[in-house]
């Protein structure tokens, strides 16, 4: 994975009732079936699991193995081709490793792991915790052939108004730090736009997520907002 674009937007290009801080990212995904191979060795990882609480791998442990299991076994069948299945969790997880990479987050596991899945959409896809401490909400698409912002930012601000920010708090206590913990009761968190891009200039299509009209909404409803845009 390689960082293709990576800038703050400047207040002056935000709508005036903005309370967001802005960046937009872009990385591309040259070598899909080492990726993929990258992948597994991130969810093999389970490190996190032995530093959390004893309630903590009670709650965690078993989901976490079962999910993990089942990726690992899809993961390797990854060659050239980008799966539809494996493209929500390569731009979900692209994205957050960016996160780490370029802005220092604490990059949590995705939320898969953590949460059961009791629904077509158990909410936030992957979270991240900012050197702010503001944990941030991220949700991730992907389409192999076309760019889908609009998609993941209404997804985003559907979730806001389910408080599916709020639904996470309990388990993601086990993970995020007691100052994060204490910013989200306070609604001081940021969010995540994540989704795949088919383009050559991912300037352009960054440029045109920012305008558009669940962004703009977005810019005022949170303290720090990244889009993330990922090719393969």
């Amino acid at each position: 994975m390689k960082t293709t674009y990576f800038r703050k937007v400047d207040s002056s290009e935000l709508p005036s009732e903005a309370t967001a801080v802005v960046y937009l990212i872009a990385v591309k995904i040259d070598d899909v079936h080492g990726y993929a191979q990258e992948l597994i060795t991130v969810l093999n990882n389970t490190s996190w699991i032995d530093e959390l609480s004893p309630v903590g791998r009670l709650s965690f442990e078993k989901t976490a193995k079962r999910t993990i299991d089942k990726l690992v076994v899809e993961f390797q069948t990854i060659n050239s081709t980008v799966t539809s299945s494996f493209g929500e969790y390569m731009v979900s997880m692209s994205a957050g490793q960016s996160l780490g990479v370029l802005l220092g987050h604490l990059v949590f596991p995705i939320s898969e792991l953590w949460k059961e899945k009791l629904t077509n959409n158990h909410g936030f896809d992957f979270h991240t915790q900012s050197p702010q401490q503001k944990l941030n909400f991220g949700e991730a698409k992907y389409n192999k052939t076309s760019n889908p912002y609009t998609d993941a930012a209404g997804q985003v601000v559907d979730f806001i108004e389910a408080g599916k920010d709020g639904n996470d708090a309990a388990l993601i206590s086990h993970l995020a730090s007691p100052e994060a913990i204490e910013n989200l009761l306070q609604s001081c968190r940021g969010f995540s736009v994540a989704f795949s891009t088919n383009s050559d200039n991912p300037e352009a299509i960054l440029s045109n997520a920012l305008a558009s009209d669940f962004i703009v909404k977005l810019c005022g409803k949170c303290d720090e907002l990244q889009l993330i845009g990922v090719s393969s």
